[in-house]
């Protein structure tokens, strides 16, 4: 069985910065910065799998994903999605949501 993700990059209109979220789970990714995202529900796309995700995850409801990438392994496989726009967002979960500038973003664990 492959279990399938999403992981969305929410970069701001000027390209400058970027929404990502420090993992507290799973325990290998705990205080590692990564995209937002996670697991495809039954019966979902990835492409609604991301605006829920990102809606659960910032409180923003955004539609504009655009799919850009699919990595897979032996047993899973992520979608990878990105968009531009100016965003509001806030932590609605234990892991925090911080908008990063690309520059700063590059030197992350």
């Amino acid at each position: 069985m492959i279990t399938e993700y999403v992981a969305g990059f929410s970069f701001s209109e000027d390209r400058k910065r970027v929404i990502l979220i420090e993992k507290q789970k799973p325990l290998w990714q705990a205080g590692r910065f990564n995209a937002v995202g996670g697991k495809i529900e039954e019966g979902e796309t990835p492409q609604t799998a991301m605006e829920r995700e990102f809606e659960e995850e910032t409180g923003a409801s955004l539609q504009d994903w655009e799919q850009f990438c699919i990595y897979k392994g032996k047993d899973w496989v992520v979608y990878f999605f990105k968009r531009f726009g100016d965003t509001e967002y806030c932590s609605m979960e234990e892991e925090e949501i911080f908008c990063v500038t690309l520059e700063d973003a590059a030197s992350l664990p």
